[in-house]
């Protein structure tokens, strides 16, 4: 009977041992699970924030070169500009000499604000 009970009682323990060995594998199921989400998580956080990137860096590139195209347009814009004031100075000139010589004072005065605009558009020019 006395070993009856000493099997009884390693049986229960057995038991409850492997009942504790189930429970610890059921975490360890659930920590993996958990784990591969993580993983998937930094993997697709890592890919998202790459792609984020790699898009910044395409954004930045096209707005140099927009910036270098700009920069040479007007660079060249102002330039014909200038040129384009230079030669319409003396016609400009002209039309306020005869608004003068016919006292038409409004259009002579338009013609002198003009002038002065003409001129700080072909100051940079003249120097």
């Amino acid at each position: 009977m006395a070993t009856l009970i000493a099997v009884a009682a390693v049986l229960w323990q057995t038991h409850q041992v492997k009942q504790r060995q189930y429970q610890i594998l059921q975490l360890i199921s659930i920590i993996n699970q958990s784990m591969e989400q993580i993983g998937v998580c930094i993997t697709h956080s890592n890919t998202a924030e790459q792609n984020t990137i790699k898009a910044l860096n395409e954004i930045c590139e096209a707005l140099n070169q927009y910036f270098a195209t700009a920069t040479n347009y007007m660079n060249e814009s102002a330039f014909t500009l200038q040129h384009l004031a230079i030669c319409m100075m003396p016609i400009i000139n002209d039309v306020m000499n005869e608004a003068v010589n016919n006292e038409d004072y409004e259009r002579a005065k338009a013609c002198a604000e003009l002038l002065s605009n003409l001129q700080r558009i072909a100051k940079p020019i003249s120097k």
